[in-house]
């Protein structure tokens, strides 16, 4: 089998085994160390039917075959895309190598020249360092020999049960000769002899039972906690922290309005979406890294509500102009549902999730209903004293500049449609300029002083000043992006260095 790397500049590999592990460990034969990766993720393979196969092995952020998430082993074609949560690889030469059983591992190689950017390098410069451009072939390398057979648990019961009754027989034929002998009888040197040895025998019998009993006693305790395993892990699953996706539309149409309402989270980032006709309202999207305590309490809603398993709802009449949408969509853990309601009331563990919902968007300053104008007004002045103080006190934290701006953008967006225009809008079109151009001079700052640690190859530098730019950039943004993926190139040429020092 042949694995290329869809997003990433690393050599081809050829595999030739039966199985080949992924994950962020050094013990996986194919090694991917970007974020978001488990240690064990999950693992290719070749089954009895001799086709090969993708398996998820209850990852955090699950495998992707061909844009579907694999739920189960799924059965690879050739030239299929295969996503690790942000790498991608391309299967291909799947029956044209003949599987082995033994494995050899190798990692790719990174180098600081894959953490410049490519407009950055200036005509002539020399990379540091140049990946190795040879395709990496794995070879088996040991051999099997066959195992001698060993009894199963029931043919050794068998036989000790036999043991047991050649014990009652001998006993039995024993009673006479030991215990009723008369009182005329004199005892000779034989007689002695003889009870030494039928005394030894009983013993030895008497401990065989024992063990038996003991061996039988140990088996059974095995057979009933059999299943015992699986419910601890059952147990533990429920206590993992799995990271949450949520997308909740609410759309009202009646005669005087239309009123739409949007909220995703993903990765403990809430966005925010409204359309509200009646007060000339749209704006989004909206974008606030929520709090990790409103996060959790949505989980524990969810968690402790049956949401999962509740089946879809058909849709009711819809009649004039009246017309109420849901849809709630869910992924937590290895669990999802969709569950859409049109002109239908909403089951009970619908609106415990709807009201959690509602309370979460409170906590952002955000609403969930349609406004009137002097909720507007309110909103808009709640939102224009937190911008003020973020833009008053950014000097402690530049990451204030992107909360001024949104905060800003968020007042002119609720004032938009009142006249006459009130003087906090005037003034958050003022400011909302200052906070702008202070954050641009502050990005232009850290993008130079990344590029300079970066040729110095001082890579604690360049990673701290990466982080200060991520903090100025909205995260729905392309530099964003650009800088985080850098940072996880760091990281990754850091721990290959690190790795090789310890050898």
């Amino acid at each position: 089998m042949r694995i290329k790397f869809v997003n990433q500049e690393i050599p081809d590999k050829l595999f030739t085994m039966q199985e080949i592990s992924v994950g962020r460990e050094d013990d996986n034969l194919l090694q991917l160390v970007s974020d978001g990766i488990s240690r064990h993720h999950g693992r290719i393979f070749c089954g009895d039917d001799n086709m090969w196969y993708i398996e998820d092995f209850n990852s955090t952020n699950g495998i992707f075959l061909n844009g579907s998430r694999v739920e189960a082993p799924a059965i690879l074609e050739e030239n299929d895309i295969i996503d690790f949560f942000q790498e991608k690889i391309q299967v291909s030469e799947l029956y044209e190598t003949s599987p082995q059983p033994i494995l050899a591992t190798d990692t790719a190689k990174i180098t600081i020249a894959d953490v410049i950017a490519p407009d950055s390098v200036r005509s002539g410069a020399v990379d540091p360092v140049v990946l190795s451009p040879a395709t990496e072939i794995f070879t088996p390398a040991a051999l099997s020999e066959p195992e001698p057979a060993v009894k199963t648990s029931a043919e050794s019961i068998s036989d000790k049960k036999n043991d047991l009754e050649e014990l009652t027989k001998m006993l039995k034929q024993n009673t006479g000769s030991l215990f009723n002998k008369t009182a005329k009888d004199k005892p000779s040197e034989n007689d002695t002899a003889v009870k030494k040895t039928a005394f030894s025998n009983k013993l030895f019998y008497v401990v065989l039972v024992c063990a038996i009993v003991v061996i039988g006693t140990f088996l059974i305790k095995i057979l009933e906690d059999k299943n015992k395993p699986a419910a601890l892990q059952k147990s533990a699953e429920t206590d993992i922290d799995f990271p949450l996706y949520l997308k909740y539309i609410k759309e009202n149409i009646s005669r005087d309005n239309v009123f739409r309402f949007t909220l995703t989270i993903e990765k403990d980032t809430a966005s925010f979406c409204v359309d509200d006709l009646k007060s000339q309202l749209r704006y989004g999207p909206v974008i606030k890294t929520a709090a990790t305590a409103d996060i959790a309490r949505l989980k524990q809603v969810i968690k402790d509500s049956q949401f999962m398993k509740l089946e879809p709802v058909p849709p009711g009449d819809y009649s004039g102009l009246e017309r109420d949408f849901k849809e709630l969509e869910i992924h937590y853990g290895p669990n999802t549902n969709i569950i859409t309601l049109a002109n239908r009331p909403a089951p009970r563990d619908f609106m415990d999730i709807e009201e959690a919902i509602n309370i979460f968007a409170e906590s952002c300053d955000m609403a969930t209903v349609s406004l009137s104008p002097e909720d507007l007004r309110q909103q808009a002045e709640s939102n224009y004293r937190l911008a003020c103080d973020r833009l008053a006190n950014y000097e402690t934290n530049l990451s204030y500049l992107k909360d001024a701006v949104n905060g800003f953008n968020l007042v002119m967006e609720y004032l938009s449609g009142v006249t006459p225009e009130p003087a906090i809008r005037k003034d958050s079109a003022e400011k909302i300029k200052r906070a702008i151009e202070l954050r641009e001079r502050w990005i232009k700052q850290y993008r130079s002083q990344y590029m300079t640690m970066l040729h110095k190859e001082d890579l604690d530098g360049a990673k701290s000043a990466l982080q200060v730019l991520m903090s100025l950039y909205d995260e729905n943004t392309k530099e964003y992006q650009l800088a985080k993926q850098r940072l996880i190139k760091i990281d990754m040429y850091n721990r290959k260095t690190g790795t090789k020092k310890k050898r």
